[in-house]
């Protein structure tokens, strides 16, 4: 592309590499709307665009960019850095620090998940013990007959037929010990 609005700064940028254009373009496109110059620049980068070659799909960014702010800023174009070395650094910093902490977390997880499954199978060791000792104690009372009252205070009086083997446990008739407390 031959026209006359090439100059040897748009070339470096239309011919440089991803790195070194997103720094050139930015230079470039640093004139007032108005200028006329600046109009020439943006028209060859637009053609040099339109041809979509794949590295210059964040070139084709930074122009809508150029043009919002053209749009917005009537004074002086300012363009948005598309690379900012220092952000690049803190972000490539806090990936590395990012990845550090989750390769230590994948381990610490695993421990973890691993004490709770010990864990949980030793509490359901126990629970089905538990279970077996209080089906074996319900077998007991069955057979020897239940010793519970439940005509006691707190606990209110005996169902008043009760069943063959005594009263079933606790019956409060529809109070508990703070409302019985609060009665004294």
């Amino acid at each position: 592309m031959r026209d006359k609005y090439r100059t040897p700064k748009l070339e470096l940028v239309l011919e440089g590499q991803d790195g070194e254009a997103f720094e050139r373009l930015e230079n470039l496109l640093t004139w007032a709307p108005e200028d006329d110059e600046c109009r020439k620049h943006r028209d060859a980068i637009s053609d040099r665009l339109g041809k979509s070659q794949p590295a210059d799909e964040t070139l084709r960014k930074m122009l809508e960019d150029l043009r919002l702010q053209s749009k917005l800023d009537g004074e002086k174009i300012q363009l948005l850095e598309a690379e900012n070395n220092n952000l690049k650094a803190c972000s490539a910093a806090a990936k590395k620090e990012a990845e550090a902490k989750i390769s230590s977390m994948d381990k610490e997880l695993t421990r973890l998940v691993e004490q709770d499954r010990i864990e949980f199978q030793r509490l359901e060791t126990e629970n089905n013990n538990l279970q077996a000792r209080l089906s074996s104690m319900r077998e007991e009372a069955e057979a020897k007959g239940s010793i519970a009252r439940a005509n006691v205070l707190p606990y209110g009086r005996d169902f008043i037929n009760g069943n063959r083997r005594g009263p079933t446990g606790r019956f409060s008739n529809g109070k508990i010990l703070p409302d019985l407390l609060a009665r004294c």
